[in-house]
C-alpha cells in the first residue's frame, strides 16, 4: 500500500498524496513525479548507451590510424629489407637498383615531410567528410537510367551523401597545403548503399576507401580521382594514387565540383523500404524514415546509421571473409576490418607468387602457341590448358589497369599495386573469391 503524505520532490507542491518511493533516488514521491523520474532514468541511459556505442567506435577508429601507421612502418622495414639484399646480390641489375634507390629516396622524403611542423585546419574544414565504403559491380546499361538497387551486406558501400553540403573549398583551385593533415578520424560514416556499377561507372568509386566519390578531388599528374576526406587523410607534400600510384604535389590537386554535380543524378532505390530517388537526396531520406538501425550480424543496434556503418567496418567481429586467393592456397578467413594487413601476410604473398608464377607460364604458352600456327598454319595447333582462374585473374588486373610489367612481385611498388587492387575487389563483395570473379 503507497503512503501518504506530502512529495519530497522540490517541485512538487505540498498537498497530501500517495507516495511511491523512487526506485533510483529512494525519496518517497508522487505518483507524477515517479514517472517522470523513471523517464528521466530511462533517458540518461539511452543517452549513455548511445555514448558507449559512439566512444567504441572512435577507439576502434583510432586503433585502425595506429595500425595504418604500424602497416606504413612495416613497408618501409621491408624496403630497408629488400634494398640490404640487393646490396649482397653482385649481379644486381642497374635497373633493380635504380628502382629501390628511387622507393628508399621516395620513403625519406616522405617521413622528412611529415616531421615538420602540421597546421591542423578548424573542425569546419572537415565536417563534412566521410570515408569508408563498398561498392558492388553493375548490370547498370550506359543508357538505362533505371534505379540502383541498395542492398546492405558486410561490405556494403557507405556512400559520401548528403552531397548538398558544400565543402569549404568554395573555389574550383588549389587545395590548400593544410588540408593534408586532417586525420581519419574526422570522417563521417555515412548512409550504407550497394550500387552494381558497370565498369564505365567505375569512374564514380574512390579507389582509396572504394565507396562512391565525395567533394572528388582530381589529381592532375595521373588525372585520377579521389575523396577529400581520404586526400586529407595523407601526409606530406606529395600525393600517392591509390589507383596507380603515381605521385603528385598537393599544389596539384584540384576540387573537381563539376564531376561531383555529375554525380548527384545517380538513380537510388532504397532497400530499408519503397522510396527511389536520386543519390542527392538519399542523406535526406535516411535521416527521416530510417533511424536506430541494427547490425544484421551482431544484432547491436546504433543511434544513426553512420555510427552502424563505422561499426561494421571498423570492427564487427562477426564479419568475417575469405580471401580473393583462396583457391590459391590462402585459405586463411579474415575480418573485413583486417583485410589489408592479411594481404602483406607470408601465406597471402606466396599465394600471389604462385599466382604470377602461373600467369607467366600461360601467357608464354599462348605466345608459343601463336608463334606455332603463324610458322605452321596446315599444322595442328597443340592444345594449351588454360587456367580459368588464371584467365580471371588477368582480367582482374586488365581491369584494375594493372600492366605486365607490375608483375615482377619482388619489386614493393608491384606488391603494393596488387595488394590493393585485391582491397578494392574484397571490399565490393565480403564473399568474393577469385573463382567467382
Amino acid at each position: 500500500m503507497p503512503e501518504i503524505g506530502t512529495c519530497t520532490d522540490t517541485t512538487c507542491d505540498d498537498g497530501i498524496k500517495e507516495l511511491y518511493e523512487c526506485h533510483c533516488c529512494s525519496r518517497l514521491v508522487c505518483l507524477n513525479h515517479l514517472i517522470e523520474h523513471v523517464e528521466i532514468t530511462q533517458q540518461n541511459k539511452r543517452q549513455l548507451d548511445s555514448l558507449h556505442n559512439e566512444l567504441n567506435t572512435v577507439i576502434n577508429t583510432l586503433k585502425l590510424i595506429v595500425e595504418q601507421k604500424l602497416f606504413t612502418i612495416g613497408h618501409e622495414q621491408y624496403l630497408i629489407d629488400l634494398a640490404q639484399r640487393y646490396l649482397e646480390v653482385p649481379d644486381s641489375s642497374i635497373d633493380e637498383l635504380q628502382s629501390i634507390f628511387e622507393q628508399v629516396n621516395q620513403a625519406i622524403a616522405s617521413n622528412r615531410s611529415e616531421t615538420m611542423v602540421k597546421v591542423e585546419p578548424p573542425l569546419s574544414e572537415t565536417r563534412n567528410c566521410s570515408c569508408v565504403c563498398k561498392c558492388n559491380k553493375t548490370n547498370m546499361d550506359s543508357n538505362d537510367q533505371s534505379p540502383l538497387r541498395i542492398t546492405p551486406s558486410p561490405a556494403e558501400s557507405v556512400v559520401h551523401s548528403n552531397a548538398t553540403i558544400d565543402t569549404d573549398v568554395t573555389e574550383e583551385s588549389v587545395i590548400s597545403e593544410n588540408a593534408g593533415y586532417s586525420t581519419y578520424i574526422d570522417h563521417d560514416y555515412t548512409d550504407v548503399i550497394s550500387i552494381d556499377e558497370t565498369i564505365k561507372s567505375v569512374e564514380f568509386i574512390c579507389p582509396a576507401c572504394t565507396l562512391i566519390l565525395r567533394d572528388p578531388i582530381q589529381l592532375t599528374y595521373c588525372g585520377h580521382r579521389q575523396c577529400q576526406s581520404c586526400f586529407r587523410w595523407q601526409y606530406g607534400n606529395l600525393i600517392k594514387c591509390q589507383q596507380c600510384l603515381e605521385t603528385t604535389s598537393q599544389n596539384q590537386v584540384m576540387l573537381d565540383r563539376g564531376f561531383k554535380n555529375d554525380m548527384q543524378t545517380l538513380p537510388i532505390e532504397c532497400s530499408f523500404g519503397d522510396w527511389i530517388g536520386i543519390l542527392r537526396n538519399y542523406q535526406t531520406h535516411l535521416d527521416q524514415y530510417h533511424r536506430n538501425p541494427i547490425c544484421e550480424y551482431c544484432h547491436r543496434q546504433f543511434s544513426t546509421v553512420s555510427n552502424l556503418n563505422g561499426h561494421k567496418l571498423l570492427e564487427c567481429e562477426n564479419i568475417i571473409v575469405n580471401c580473393l586467393l583462396k583457391d590459391f592456397g590462402c585459405d586463411e578467413q579474415i575480418h573485413l576490418y583486417n583485410i589489408r594487413n592479411h594481404y602483406w601476410s607470408e601465406n597471402h604473398q606466396d599465394s600471389l607468387t604462385r599466382i604470377v608464377q602461373r600467369m607467366k607460364l600461360q601467357i608464354e604458352n599462348m605466345f608459343m602457341s601463336s608463334i606455332q600456327i603463324d610458322t605452321h598454319p596446315f599444322r595442328s595447333p597443340t592444345v594449351v590448358p588454360v587456367d580459368s582462374n588464371i584467365v580471371r585473374f588477368q582480367e582482374l588486373f586488365e581491369i584494375l589497369n594493372i600492366r605486365q610489367d607490375d608483375l615482377n612481385i619482388s619489386n614493393y611498388t608491384a606488391q603494393e599495386r596488387v595488394n590493393n587492387a585485391l582491397f578494392q575487389c574484397q571490399k565490393k563483395s565480403a564473399k568474393l573469391t577469385l573463382s567467382l570473379l
